[in-house]
């Protein structure tokens, strides 16, 4: 029969919203090395002129992405975090690290 080996290790376990702003950084790090040609890296570099209209969400992906960049402590300038993230294994190292105490 087999058995379980007990092994008295601290588990560690971040809050959910770790979790979520690592997937969403890593799949922006992708964005950000995809070609021009390809649509994600089109809407990721895309601008529109004109405000929201009333009654439009209040959280779009570019605040997400600001709230993400701000909890890993990561600048929000679009070309500063854009040059980090084309190097992959910087960008990697990066997201994974433990992440900064948001500013209170």
């Amino acid at each position: 029969m087999p058995y379980i080996l007990a092994i008295s290790l601290p588990i560690v376990l971040l809050d959910i919203g770790s979790y979520f702003y690592n997937r969403f950084l890593r799949w922006a790090g992708h964005v950000a090395r995809m070609p021009m040609s390809r649509a994600p890296r089109q809407l990721l570099e895309s601008w529109v002129a004109h405000s929201r209209l009333v009654g439009c969400p209040q959280m779009t992906w570019g605040r997400t992405l600001e709230n993400a960049l701000k909890r890993k402590g990561i600048s929000k300038e679009f070309d500063e975090w854009f040059a980090i993230a084309k190097d992959r294994s910087k960008w990697r190292q990066l997201i994974h690290s433990n992440p900064k105490p948001p500013d209170a």
